[in-house]
């Protein structure tokens, strides 16, 4: 692949981040002419840059000041985030900044340093430099504490009041080569009348990348832009195959999306979540992002009640990159079905009760010990259910308009769509039950009676719940979006064991979405007619 600032080596059928809605991704033997998202390199967050970012953030709203002889800095903000990150890295300098609750009751939250002569290092030690990693970190931090956007408008904002900072700002900027504009907010007054200058950065993406801000929620912000802006876009000259062979790697990382040479390649499956499969964890599944809110909040009490890790799982970039709305409970709401924890004597550590956790086990004991909690996490069905009943009971969400399809079942653990004796279940995990309704919210025409069971929980596995829906059924296409590589499909062989002997049904295994490929209707309905085929392998469905 040859760009207007690299050339890159890949597979022809390597996916590349094209552009959002449907049919986002593009392969790359596919990508001639097109223009791709470019995020350009990733900058190290070393020590000048937190030296950088330390200046910046305390220009912006901190100060010093001193009192008879006493020299003394405080940060005040209404971000807790900030002044937490402010604190630590200060404490790897070496200064002693604390924090102070005097204020907390207004919404503020205070980093102080009273220490005079640590107070007159600290102020030398932020001293400024046009050192290139201390100009990234300083636009950061100063976006951190006076920045803004961007929302209605396309740039991201630093505003401020005093003409010494705004010169600074575009001497970094300058340095850095990013594109900016300052102009005087003529509308607002204030202690300095018309003077409220705002430095407008048209760039975001470049921004961003040079000069990631620290605090989650401005981090964000810059993030939704950088993934639409045109600014981000490198062109794709030219597509040339190549008549050697040459080794490639395929990068994965935790959250199963990568950057490589600046353009967004994808790898977003379940398969990682199948490695900690055996671990003992409550694993929970959603399909959407409201489903994913309420997961949430019932994970924190399930593990509370059961005294067991719970993970909720959400599909990467279907989930994770994209929105939907969504109802988010008050947190008056989420306390009446959540009070505070209060954990029991032996749950926490305790100096005058001393006790050691998770030490080694001998053989004696080992065996009983994973037997206690194979059946503490067995006995945990029932408990899962009553709590998806006694949330839906005290946290009222309108179910969603998108998908007109309505559940026969739908308790904690499972859920049915579809006639009371299907000829044919689709059973799933995940997002790609969104997919599948959507296929079976059309017209219909050669699919037969069909019917959705969507799997909630997938650990502790619920076979009876699963095997009151799917006795009846004459196929059984289970879709994996993971594989148990030299097997078959993860979900489907738990499916095959849990109706051995129990069930007559031809359950047949499809593999579908491995490292983030698109699962399209047509491949849903591609399924639906290969459901009745026998075959006791599985299926991969590419396309």
């Amino acid at each position: 692949i040859t760009t207007e600032k690299f050339n890159l080596t890949c597979t022809p059928e390597h996916l590349f981040y094209l552009r959002s809605g449907h049919d986002h991704w593009a392969k790359a033997i596919n990508l001639k002419n097109k223009e791709l998202h470019y995020f350009g390199y990733g900058y190290e967050n070393n020590d000048e840059f937190k030296r950088g970012w330390l200046a910046g953030v305390a220009d912006g709203d901190g100060c010093f000041y001193l009192q008879g002889n006493r020299l003394s800095f405080r940060l005040k903000a209404k971000d807790f985030e900030m002044v937490d990150a402010f604190i630590n890295w200060a404490n790897h300098f070496g200064f002693p900044l604390r924090k102070a609750g005097y204020m907390e009751k207004e919404g503020y939250f205070i980093a102080i340093l009273t220490l005079t002569e640590q107070t007159k290092k600290f102020q030398a030690f932020l001293k400024h430099s046009n050192q290139t990693d201390f100009a990234r970190g300083y636009l950061a931090g100063m976006y951190d504490s006076e920045g803004t956007g961007p929302h209605k408008v396309k740039q991201a904002v630093i505003y401020n009041n005093d003409k010494k900072i705004i010169d600074l700002l575009s001497a970094y900027l300058k340095l850095l080569n990013i594109n900016f504009k300052i102009y005087k907010d003529t509308r607002r007054g204030g202690y300095y009348k018309n003077d409220n200058y705002h430095v407008k950065i048209n760039n975001v993406p470049e921004f961003f990348i040079k000069c990631r801000p620290i605090i989650s929620r401005k981090r964000e912000n810059l993030l939704r832009l950088t993934l639409k802006s045109v600014k981000s876009r490198l062109k794709i000259l030219d597509v040339t195959e190549i008549n050697k062979k040459t080794k490639v790697y395929n990068l994965e990382t935790e959250a199963n999306n990568y950057i490589v040479n600046g353009l967004l390649v994808h790898n977003c499956d379940q398969q990682d979540v199948m490695a900690i499969r055996d671990a003992g964890w409550i694993l929970l599944f959603a399909e959407n992002h409201q489903e994913a809110v309420n997961q949430h909040i019932m994970a924190f009490k399930i593990a509370e009640q059961l005294k067991l890790p719970v993970m909720v799982n959400v599909d990467g970039f279907i989930m994770t990159h994209t929105y939907e709305p969504v109802i988010i409970p008050a947190a008056e709401q989420i306390k009446k079905y959540l009070p505070d924890y209060k954990p029991e004597p032996g749950q926490f550590l305790d100096p005058g009760n001393p006790a050691t956790l998770g030490a080694l086990v001998t053989p004696a004991h080992y065996m009983e010990i994973r037997q206690e909690l194979h059946d503490d996490l067995t006995n945990s069905l029932d408990a899962i259910n009553k709590e998806f009943a006694a949330f839906n009971s005290k946290i009222e969400i309108p179910k969603s308009k998108i998908n007109q399809l309505k559940p026969k079942i739908d308790n904690g653990l499972v859920e049915y769509v579809g006639p009371n004796n299907p000829t044919t279940i689709v059973i799933a995990l995940g997002s790609v039950v969104g997919t599948i309704k959507e296929t079976l919210s059309l017209p219909r025409r050669g699919q037969g009676e069909v019917g959705i069971l969507k799997i909630k929980c997938f650990r502790p596995f619920p076979a009876d719940e699963i095997l009151k829906i799917i006795k009846t059924a004459k196929n059984i296409a289970v879709i994996d979006k993971s594989i148990s590589l030299g097997a078959t499909g993860t979900l489907a062989s738990d499916i095959k064991a849990a109706a051995q002997g129990k069930t007559n049904a031809n359950i047949s295994s499809f593999i579908v979405g491995l490292g983030g490929r698109d699962v399209t209707v047509e491949m849903i309905k591609k399924i639906i007619k290969l459901a009745g085929k026998k075959n006791n392998s599985a299926v991969f469905i590419g396309k």
